[in-house]
């Protein structure tokens, strides 16, 4: 009996041990991701400059972006901050406005507006029934005819605004983790 008990002790105290690391792979997995994304643009698409390659950099930059969010959102739920929360990305922008937003000094209103018109991006990328290059921008068009486009500097933007929420991210759990 006692060994049963002593098994599912042991047992309990990896699974905590497994779920107190899930928020460093998460921000491991957004600096990856980020990291991709700026290679891709500042060394691949400078090469070939093909506009189709705007839409797979964006996708990595919100990869990175959601990423990152879920990981200090995962975080402040290990540490009872906040109650379990869905992996939507839109549940997790609401929660990320109501929880974290004003009460940590590293995040501010402009990063749910980040977040949102990423959200937003992706719906196109993912539902878009046509895309073509036109100038230097790749157009995406959804069935009702709304359009969005992407161009070198809107990803650039994109880029650089993920890449500093990436890091905000960061520095905000190593600070935490003290």
């Amino acid at each position: 009996m006692d060994n049963l008990l002593d098994d599912i002790f042991e047992k309990r105290e990896e699974e905590q041990r497994q779920e107190a690391k899930k928020y460093v792979e998460l921000v491991h997995q957004a600096r990856k991701e980020i990291d991709l994304a700026d290679h891709l643009f500042n060394v691949t698409y400078n090469a070939i400059k093909d506009l189709k390659m705007l839409a797979a950099i964006e996708d990595h930059i919100i990869k990175s972006s959601f990423c990152a969010l879920n990981s200090l959102l995962e975080y402040l739920r290990q540490k009872h901050k906040i109650e379990a929360f869905s992996t939507n990305k839109s549940v997790m922008v609401d929660l990320f406005e109501r929880k974290v937003i004003g009460k940590y000094n590293s995040f501010e209103l402009n990063d749910i507006h980040f977040l949102n018109r990423l959200i937003d991006l992706e719906h196109y990328m993912k539902n878009s029934t046509l895309r073509f290059k036109r100038g230097t921008s790749y157009v995406l068009a959804l069935p009702d005819y709304s359009i969005k486009s992407l161009n070198s500097d809107i990803v650039k933007n994109h880029l650089s605004v993920s890449n500093d929420f990436v890091s905000r991210v960061e520095k905000e759990l190593n600070n935490n983790e003290d």
